[in-house]
């Protein structure tokens, strides 16, 4: 009985100074800053999409969280801070139809002296997923213009 008690007495105390040490690596003015670091990286990945890309009718983000980097012992000053994130796009067709579906997840490396204005230092960015909703079909007649019409493998045949 006495060793049931200390397994859990043990349990609760690592599990307190867990919490207790939690409180004192997160603050609020934190949690704030990194909140809106996310929010400006949203929207300035939205907009330079869209505008490099007009066909793209959404980006959405499935996941995005910043880890703090530690100080350069040589500018104590200066904050750096990573954002990591992975994002959809949509992007239509000619004919008002969804194309392709692409997933894009990478990492930011943000700094700052004041830690207000941030500066991007770096990014690694790549593409893991494409998922294309319509084929392109190739036929030996697309490439060979005197070759007979071989018909549309993926229409039923015509009776």
């Amino acid at each position: 009985m006495g060793m049931a008690i200390g397994k859990y007495l043990a349990t609760a105390l690592v599990l307190g100074m867990m919490i207790w040490t939690w409180g004192l690596r997160i603050d609020a003015g934190t949690a704030q800053r990194n909140s809106e670091l996310q929010l400006e990286l949203e929207n300035r990945i939205r907009d330079y999409i869209k505008a490099k890309q007009p066909t793209v009718t959404s980006v959405a983000f499935q996941q995005i969280y910043t880890e703090a980097v530690p100080a350069d012992p040589q500018d104590p000053n200066t904050q750096k801070v990573l954002v990591h994130f992975r994002y959809l796009t949509d992007e239509i067709g000619a004919d008002n139809q969804l194309l392709t579906e692409q997933t894009f997840e990478g990492s930011v490396l943000l700094k700052s002296s004041d830690g207000i204005t941030w500066e991007w230092i770096d990014n690694q960015i790549r593409s893991p997923r494409i998922r294309f909703e319509r084929g392109t079909l190739i036929r030996l007649r697309d490439m060979d213009p005197n070759a007979p019409d071989a018909g549309d493998p993926n229409e039923a045949p015509s009776k």
